[in-house]
């Protein structure tokens, strides 16, 4: 280790410069790094189960990628949800309200009465 100091001592404007160009050349350099944030890719593709999610992934409507948000009461809803598919990072926004078919007016037959 004498030897080394000794050389870093005695050449220290070579050493300081070397780290200085490396220094430049990593910061050159730094725009062209790429980072990776899906975790999905860190496993391989070859896998059932990693391959079954990528799949489900291809189709919007079965997607992992959802959001739940809950409101207070159905007209809340109704109304975030009117915002939400303006959006057009946004594919679907469900509510109770999707689920009640429309035409349904007329159906009531007067033999089948709630009591």
């Amino acid at each position: 280790m004498t030897r080394i100091d000794s050389y870093v001592l005695g050449h220290r404007r070579l050493v300081v410069g070397l780290g200085a160009l490396a220094a430049l050349i990593s910061a050159a350099l730094l725009p062209r790094l790429h980072f990776d944030f899906n975790p999905i890719r860190l496993r391989s593709s070859e896998v059932e189960s990693v391959a079954t999610l990528v799949d489900l992934m291809r189709d919007p409507d079965r997607s992992p990628n959802t959001l739940e948000v809950i409101r207070s009461n159905l007209a809340a809803a109704d109304s975030l949800a009117a915002i939400f598919r303006t959006d057009p990072n946004v594919y679907g926004a469900h509510t109770l309200s999707s689920f009640i078919p429309t035409g349904q007016t007329g159906k009531d037959h007067p033999d089948r009465r709630c009591g």
